[in-house]
């Protein structure tokens, strides 16, 4: 995308606040959807084996998503007093 911006030969419309944001849009989704995917992967990975050896990496499969949520801003959660 910043070739594209900074490419003086590029068109008007391809490098205009709207296009710019759905291509932001639509990066984010991908990007959210496959940190989930992957850490369903790892959730799910130790099942095969035992179901006692399934629990711990589902538990920390299960964290580390709620955490990426968070950063990824996902999972608003609001501040006191604000």
């Amino acid at each position: 995308m910043m070739i594209a911006i900074l490419n003086p030969n590029v068109p008007n419309p391809l490098t205009s606040g709207a296009s710019m944001i759905y291509a932001g849009i639509v990066g984010g989704v991908g990007f959210g959807l496959g940190v989930d995917s992957l850490l369903a992967c790892v959730g799910s990975s130790a099942w095969m084996r035992s179901r006692r050896l399934g629990f711990v990496p589902l538990v920390s499969a299960g964290m580390a998503l709620i955490l990426v949520s968070c950063v990824l801003g996902l999972c608003r959660v609001p501040l006191r007093g604000t």
